[in-house]
């Protein structure tokens, strides 16, 4: 995925300027049947060295609603290695924390799966998980500082 050694050094500085200048989110409601679909959707690259794409899906079926969360950030290896923890916040909450592991790319990838009903490969939907709406952000944190973020719109 990336050529040369100096494009696997990973600079706070490129980071801070991708969070302003990168970000691209989505909304699209959706209507299925009875189903009130809402998908928000955002993700920010930093050059090649970075990536956080987020999806968060809401399905409100009267007084049942189901919800699914996805996270996954990307690196290129360098200023991180294997097995650090990455922490997932939504709103400066934390909702999720996941090692890094090597990718069959030679890349770093921390993914998260939550989702509110049983599903295999899934972990369970947080209690301290906060209300999502429009602006809310999503930050991928590895010792202590942020490595990119995105807003939902």
């Amino acid at each position: 995925m990336y050529a040369n050694s100096s494009d696997r050094r990973i600079r706070l500085t490129r980071f801070i300027g991708a969070l302003s200048a990168g970000a691209l989110a989505l909304i699209l409601p959706l209507n299925a049947g009875h189903a009130a679909t809402k998908i928000s959707k955002c993700q920010i690259v930093s050059g090649s060295e970075a990536r956080l794409s987020v999806a968060y899906t809401a399905v409100d079926q009267g007084n049942q609603a189901e919800k699914q969360f996805d996270a996954d950030l990307e690196l290129t290896p360098g200023d991180y290695k294997k097995g650090q923890k990455v922490k997932f916040l939504v709103k400066g909450v934390e909702v999720a924390s996941q090692r890094l592991k090597l990718d069959k790319n030679g890349d770093l990838e921390a993914d998260v799966k939550l989702t509110t009903k049983k599903k295999k490969g899934k972990k369970a939907w947080p209690d301290n998980f906060p209300k999502v709406k429009v602006g809310t952000t999503v930050a991928a944190e590895i010792r202590g500082t942020t490595v990119l973020s995105c807003t939902l719109l």
